[in-house]
């Protein structure tokens, strides 16, 4: 069973790290929470299928930051429909003790594919940032339960009518971007500007 660790915060009582482990017998990754308490070992959060997910219902963890009730924690949930993927948050006062945030139609549907990918302090509380299929996704919350999803704007998420996806990865945008006809190699915004074809489609654009 592989594991792997994909972002860590600091408490009052030592680190929360949070991931994912993978399923092979379902082919499927289930979230997964681990501390550290004592600076030297870490030990798994015992797993509990409503809250981090069942080898039928796969979710996984991207983010956790200091926030809200204590700690949270956003990603994905797949919702054991087969198809994408609904945003997901989940909430603990001590970090061994976790509840998922119920869905709503804020962390939209799995038709949209959509992913939280990482989480901080900010605004009026905590801000996420994530992507659906189509374009990049800003959240905010006050408390870490409740969510409100910025209202999409073409400039900045993604121009209307135009062969590129635009995704926020953990807090960075990265950008692919057909060029001449080939797809821009380009992983994020400072290598993309480097590539000649993409200045020109956006010097056409006024961009």
């Amino acid at each position: 069973m592989d594991a792997m660790m994909t972002s860590v915060a600091a408490g009052p009582d030592g680190l929360v790290a949070v991931g994912s482990v993978w399923n092979s017998d379902q082919d499927r990754y289930v979230a997964a929470v681990w501390t550290l308490d004592d600076g030297s070992s870490w030990e798994r959060v015992r797993h509990d299928d409503s809250v981090f997910g069942s080898p039928a219902k796969g979710r996984n963890m991207w983010s956790v930051t200091v926030g809200g009730p204590g700690f949270v924690a956003v990603g994905a949930d797949k919702l054991g429909t087969g198809k994408g993927s609904v945003a997901a948050v989940w909430t603990s006062t001590d970090g061994t003790e976790w509840q998922q945030v119920p869905h709503s139609n804020v962390f939209g549907r799995p038709d949209d594919d959509v992913t939280m990918r990482a989480v901080t302090a900010g605004g009026p509380g905590l801000v996420a940032v994530g992507h659906t299929k189509d374009s990049a996704a800003v959240w905010t919350s006050e408390d870490g339960r409740n969510w409100t999803r910025a209202e999409h704007q073409d400039s900045a998420f993604e121009p209307p009518g135009h062969a590129s996806t635009r995704t926020v990865w953990s807090g960075r945008i990265s950008i692919e971007r057909l060029c001449v006809g080939k797809r821009c190699a380009a992983s994020d915004v400072r290598r993309h500007d480097q590539c000649g074809a993409c200045r020109g489609q956006r010097g056409r654009r006024g961009g």
